[in-house]
């Protein structure tokens, strides 16, 4: 009996021996399968999280290109506008060094741009033939640096040495903190207006070279018969001063039955376009004087 019970005790103890081996080695392998099941879940995460990244990576690359291509069409619309344009304009940086300019201004002297380009502006061909408006640019320059536009009408020399007048400004460019950043200058070409202007003041010289000959009075009126103008050789022969009747209606001078005649007589050239005669006279201090007034249709008159 005793051999049978150490018998059966040994057999208990074995089993429970061969049970503990089999529960500890269920559970080293429960443990190496969870092992591998989160690693397997982490490598399909992370090749989950590559192909996100992987298409925002791509979704990036796409909004990128696109506002590459907007900013390039924007750019050559600038540039276009910019090249195409009838006035010289330039960009210059805070020591006045030229950092752009437009075609039109380079066409003008015949340059290219690498010949121009970072240069001093003054020292450049459009400004360095006179000292004299070289200092008034770095006046200009100087002003813009404060903020301030600065405006002169300057000559320059084309590449036939033909005399240009140009009207130039500049302005100071800031950023969207206020700060000045650049400067950019800006060049109209007013010869024309200046040949109109030249011309009319050959024009008026010669009006009054002839003016001053003829005995005639020659008044210019606004359609309300207000006198704007006037011309005679012979101070004597009006029939007041000038500083009574310019700026003044004609027909408030002039005596009422010489008014009334006058009045009518524009009413005439303003209705028919056309040249109108009228016969008055007037009491002087050499007593009465007698005059024809004629009448011409004016492009101002409305």
């Amino acid at each position: 009996m005793i051999n049978a019970c150490y018998l059966w005790i040994d057999d208990f103890s074995n089993l429970l021996n061969q049970f503990y081996f089999y529960i500890s080695g269920y559970r080293k392998e429960s443990t190496y399968l969870a092992i591998i099941g989160i690693l397997i879940l982490s490598i399909i995460w992370m090749f989950i999280l590559l192909i996100w990244r992987s298409l925002q990576i791509k979704q990036c690359k796409a909004q990128l290109q696109e506002e590459i291509n907007q900013r390039q069409k924007i750019e050559e619309k600038f540039k276009a506008i910019f090249d195409q344009t009838i006035q010289f304009i330039g960009l210059l940086d805070l020591e006045g060094k030229l950092l752009e300019v437009n075609k039109t201004a380079l066409d003008c002297l015949k340059l290219k741009a690498k010949d121009v380009i970072g240069q001093p502006f003054w020292e450049t061909p459009w400004w360095n033939y006179s000292s004299k408006y070289q200092d008034k640019l770095k006046v200009a320059i100087k002003e813009a640096k404060k903020g301030n536009i600065f405006r002169f009408e300057t000559t320059h020399l084309t590449q036939n040495n033909q005399k240009i007048y140009l009207y130039f400004s500049i302005k100071p460019v800031k950023n969207e903190k206020g700060k000045i950043i650049f400067l950019i200058f800006e060049t109209q070409d007013i010869t024309n207006i200046k040949k109109v202007e030249e011309a009319f003041r050959n024009n008026q010289q010669e009006l009054d070279a002839i003016f001053s000959i003829l005995p005639d009075l020659f008044f210019k009126l606004e359609a309300d018969s207000t006198i704007i103008d006037y011309r005679n050789s012979i101070e004597s022969a009006l029939y007041v001063t000038p500083e009574i009747f310019l700026k003044k209606p004609l027909v408030e001078i002039l005596p009422d039955p010489v008014s009334k005649k006058v009045k009518n007589a524009i009413n005439q050239v303003l209705e028919l376009k056309t040249f109108i005669s009228v016969e008055y006279s007037l009491p002087m201090p050499t007593g009465e004087e007698y005059y024809e007034a004629r009448l011409v249709p004016y492009k101002r008159i409305r």
